[in-house]
């Protein structure tokens, strides 16, 4: 009995240092506030996980990249998904979505901000990186983005992709982004929007 339980005890060991990992909540945002820019963080290129912009002057900014443990589980939520958009007969489009909100206020209205760069038909979506390090002026055919205060109109901005890449494997599609957009559609205006994001195969859809 005695040999049986040392022979067992590094797996028992293992057992309960596992359940300790994935009983751990841990936060993968890391938020460092602008000084010229209340509310805002500032702009990084080192997986900070998350947007912040002003709309209508106020700070907006997305949720936290949490991961929550439940028993021997653990869910994470994720600030920003990546998804190819089809539903156009000409071109694709890829779409960006940041989840969040005023900070201090919830506007369910306002709770997505959405881009959309528009791409050839079928393209393989590792093509993206091809802006890393360019600027856009999305004109609304091109791109554009969209926000639920403006009913969803397609909204002209300008974009820079300080980095944009994006990597292919068995287990799908993984990468990292940052950079700084502006944007606006009459009095609504997206101004100073800076973003900083690791991205993992499940920011992918």
């Amino acid at each position: 009995m005695k040999k049986t339980m040392k022979k067992l005890a590094p797996v028992i060991a293992g057992i309960f240092a596992m359940a300790l990992l994935l009983g751990c909540d841990k936060n993968y945002t890391k938020f460092y506030e602008d000084e010229d820019n209340a509310g805002l963080s500032i702009f990084s290129d080192n997986k900070n996980n998350l947007m912040t912009c002003y709309i209508h002057d106020s700070p907006w900014q997305t949720k936290e990249r949490l991961r929550e443990a439940y028993g021997l589980g653990a869910n994470t939520t994720y600030e920003i998904k990546v998804y190819r958009d089809t539903s156009s007969p000409t071109n694709d489009f890829v779409h960006f979505a940041w989840f969040g909100n005023y900070k201090g206020v919830v506007n369910y209205r306002s709770d997505v901000i959405h881009l959309f760069l528009r791409l050839p038909k079928k393209f393989p979506l590792t093509r993206i990186n091809e802006f890393s390090n360019q600027r856009i002026i999305l004109d609304s055919t091109n791109g554009y983005f969209r926000n639920g205060e403006v009913l969803n109109k397609k909204i002209p901005g300008v974009i820079f992709f300080k980095t944009l890449n994006i990597d292919s494997s068995s287990i799908g599609y993984s990468g990292e982004m940052s950079g700084i957009f502006e944007a606006g559609f009459g009095s609504f205006q997206l101004k100073k929007g800076r973003f900083d994001h690791d991205l993992v195969y499940e920011n992918f859809e």
